[in-house]
């Protein structure tokens, strides 16, 4: 598979998350010093999820962050995505009767 802009839904991901690097409402004053906080962990790790991490977040996160707490978030962010979707599953499941 050739490698750029993805497509489908991650087009869509990829177009959000290029918006708050560009300037949208995340944009925090560059600190090059300062570990990266709880919503640029939290927006690294929805990127990396999907595949749309930029290259400027993803060496901030490796030269200033703890690994440690990117597993945790990546851990907490998969739990509530799987519970997210049993829970959509189980009310397709009981509206349509079945």
């Amino acid at each position: 598979m050739a490698r750029g802009r993805p497509t489908g839904f991650g087009c869509i991901v990829y177009a959000y998350l290029s918006y708050i690097d560009d300037g949208g409402f995340m944009d925090d004053p560059v600190d090059n010093n300062k570990p990266p906080t709880f919503w640029q962990m939290l927006h690294s790790v929805m990127a990396a999820a999907f595949g749309v991490q930029s290259g400027k977040n993803r060496a901030r996160d490796f030269s200033h962050g703890k690994p440690s707490h990117f597993v945790m978030l990546g851990i907490l962010f998969t739990a509530v995505f799987a519970l997210t979707l049993f829970g959509i599953v189980k009310l397709v499941v009981y509206l349509a009767g079945i």
